[in-house]
């Protein structure tokens, strides 16, 4: 686990540009040479009052897309390679919560609202896409 976290720390701390975080979990990247301040799987977790596992299941059944931005994967000292983790921007986490928020606990998620997460995903990936000019 030791190496896991230094590998993911390595990978971290090449990525991110600077050291003004608004939140020590947040971090500063730059997507696609566009500003982004993201967080973790555990992070929209927390934020939906959800665990990671219950984030990934819903991934994994479609009622949430797969994350439009991995961190790059990460080679470790015993040779194998570890996927990146997933990272949301704090936008499309905030537009999760109001979405979740409206969901009652042991309800069904609705065809409505699985639309709405469907389009903040895809917002976020317009928002990202290059334009050569």
């Amino acid at each position: 686990r030791a190496g896991i976290k230094e590998a993911y720390l390595r990978a971290i701390r090449r990525m991110i540009p600077d050291n003004k975080l608004r939140d020590p979990r947040m971090k500063n990247l730059t997507i696609k040479g566009k500003p982004a301040t993201v967080i973790s799987i555990s992070e929209l977790a927390k934020k939906l009052n959800k665990n990671t596992q219950t984030i990934r299941i819903y991934e994994k059944r479609g009622i949430i897309p797969a994350p439009n931005f991995r961190l790059q994967s990460v080679t470790l000292s015993s040779g194998k390679k570890r996927a990146g983790d997933r990272i949301y921007t704090i936008q499309l986490a905030d537009e999760l919560v109001k979405v979740f928020k409206g969901i009652e606990k042991g309800r069904e998620i609705t065809g409505e609202q699985k639309r709405l997460i469907a389009l903040a995903f895809q917002n976020e990936k317009l928002k990202y896409a290059t334009t050569d000019k």
